[in-house]
C-alpha cells in the first residue's frame, strides 16, 4: 500500500514575515581544501575534514610514495560568526525605527494642535 501523504514542507513566512524580516540569510558554505606545499596544487572542495584527509593521503600516496611533504595543510573555513543570525533581522529593526519615526512624527504633529 502506497502512502498517499505530502511531504512535509519547510516552514515559510508569509508576507507580513517578508515585509518585517525579509529574506532569511543563506549559509556560506562551509568547504575543505587540502593544499601540498611541494607541488603548490590545491585539491578540493571537500565536504568534512575528513574528506579532506582522505585527498590527503591519496595525494601523499600517489606523488609523493606516502610521505609527508613540507608545508602542506589542510584549509578549514572560518569558524562561524556569533552575529550571523542578526544580519538576518537587520531589515525588521530597520523598519521597525522607521515605522516609530513616523508614529512619533504623527504623534507630536497631533498634539501640538
Amino acid at each position: 500500500m502506497t502512502s498517499t501523504r505530502r511531504p512535509a514542507a519547510r516552514k515559510q513566512r508569509g508576507r507580513l514575515g517578508y515585509l518585517l524580516l525579509g529574506r532569511p540569510p543563506k549559509k556560506p558554505r562551509q568547504d575543505h581544501h587540502y593544499r601540498c606545499g611541494v607541488c603548490r596544487t590545491s585539491y578540493g572542495p571537500a565536504p568534512s575534514r575528513e574528506a579532506a584527509r582522505a585527498i590527503r593521503d591519496w595525494h601523499r600516496g600517489d606523488r609523493h610514495g606516502g610521505g609527508a611533504p613540507d608545508g602542506e595543510k589542510i584549509i578549514s573555513p572560518p569558524p562561524p560568526d556569533p552575529f550571523d543570525w542578526l544580519r538576518g533581522y537587520q531589515p525588521a529593526f530597520v523598519r521597525c525605527a522607521v515605522a516609530l519615526g513616523v508614529v512619533l512624527v504623527l504623534f507630536l504633529t497631533f498634539a501640538q494642535r
